[in-house]
């Protein structure tokens, strides 16, 4: 029998077996793109979309929670069929944030069992998970766990594996909130694109990084051009030749026709959202 392990990750789902060397990542949305309108992409089927400018997404988790079972069910019927599994004939462990801090109804036991028919379920935390492996493994008592996801990050800490519920601490702040507050940055100072939250997020990904000695990073990014190593140009993907960003130095030569923006305090004050 296998075990079909699910991370449910308002972003991404990653998504394997006990049998697999390592999991599959899949966009945990259902999109529709500005040029498609015909056709709705779910799950990993967005590798099929061509044109990721102006996106629409439906995201069935907001700030952690799952509130639209509908879509996220969808999502999950896409995302086991790309696994060599039947799922009335194996089990699941999925990781659940609800269980940190319960908040809304909780219908995973009836979507895993009576629609995709698992024969077991075990829910816990990704937090859980980790404590669990500091104990165990490790052979450490104390875990603080710090969870940065999506939209949300939960701070909790466990002695002997065991959560102690009263540490735990939930921000309403992740990877979203810097993909958006880039997007105003650059949407101000330099170039429109509020409504590219996907090529953003790329050059979030590409360029974005967490400062050791942030006082240092900033008298670098004031430096001349040619003695700057912070400041980086990005190259904009048109999805017809180039469908990623591409990062370029600022000395390089450049086709001025060709959208592009410069990152430079960006890049090292973004992530300070996180610490603040």
């Amino acid at each position: 029998m296998s075990t079909v392990i699910l991370d449910n990750g308002g972003y991404n789902i990653k998504i394997g077996t006990n049998n697999d060397r390592g999991p599959r990542s899949i966009p945990n949305s259902i999109v529709k793109s500005k040029n498609e309108r015909k056709r709705v992409f779910v799950a990993q089927e967005q590798e099929e979309c061509t044109d990721k400018f102006s996106l629409f997404y439906v995201r069935p988790i907001e700030k952690g929670y799952v509130t639209n079972w509908d879509a996220q069910q969808k999502i999950w019927e896409k995302a086991f069929s790309a696994l060599d599994v039947e799922t009335t004939n194996s089990r699941i462990v999925y990781t659940d944030n609800n269980y940190l801090i319960p908040a809304l109804p909780d219908l995973t036991n009836e979507i895993f069992f009576e629609h995709f028919g698992f024969t077991d379920v075990c829910k816990a935390s990704s937090s859980t998970f980790i404590a669990e492996h500091s104990f165990h493994v490790r052979k450490e008592r104390c875990a603080c766990v710090i969870d940065v996801g999506f939209s949300w990050t939960t701070i909790a800490c466990f002695v002997d594996g065991l959560l102690i519920q009263e540490s735990v601490i939930r921000i309403d702040v992740g990877g979203k909130a810097l993909t958006n507050k880039l997007k105003d940055w650059i949407s101000y100072r330099q170039l429109n694109v509020s409504e590219e939250t996907y090529v953003i997020n790329e050059c979030k990904e590409d360029l974005c990084y967490v400062a050791l000695d942030f006082d240092e990073n900033m008298k670098n990014a004031k430096k001349k051009m040619e003695n700057n190593n912070v400041v980086k140009r990005y190259t904009m993907p048109d999805f017809q030749t180039t469908f990623r960003g591409i990062v370029k130095e600022i000395q390089e030569p450049h086709d001025p026709a060709i959208p592009s923006i410069h990152l430079g305090v960006e890049r090292f004050a973004i992530p300070e959202i996180l610490f603040k």
